[in-house]
């Protein structure tokens, strides 16, 4: 499983999650879309979903401006040392994101990629 915090850019419009398409692919993976899951739960398997609010006030699925959303994805196959993967988050409208990162040779419960 994979974990991440989005949130608008300064200025940015508020951004419906539920309408955010997210893709996943790797070296050796085609992209494809995940679906999005249940708020507040892990993923299931191809699923990503928003596991926490910040602040826990907000109670929509609507990013707005001074939110933080931490993100988990959880793709359909593991997720091997040393590869590369990409996840390309689309808003509904605006500028699209993409998180490239690279697993290293050791990986643990908590490892984190920068």
């Amino acid at each position: 499983m994979l974990q991440f915090d989005v949130g608008l850019a300064a200025g940015g419009m508020p951004i419906d999650m539920e309408k955010t398409v997210m893709t996943y692919s790797s070296e050796l993976i085609t992209p494809y879309t995940l679906d999005f899951g249940t708020a507040l739960a892990d993923p299931e398997e191809g699923e990503w979903v928003i596991y926490e609010r910040s602040p826990a006030a907000a109670e929509d699925n609507v990013l707005q401006a001074d939110e933080t959303f931490t993100i988990r994805v959880k793709p359909t196959d593991p997720i091997e040392k040393r590869e590369k993967f990409n996840i390309e988050i689309k808003p509904e409208r605006g500028a699209s994101l993409s998180v490239q990162r690279t697993v290293p040779a050791a990986i643990t419960p908590n490892t984190l990629l920068y």
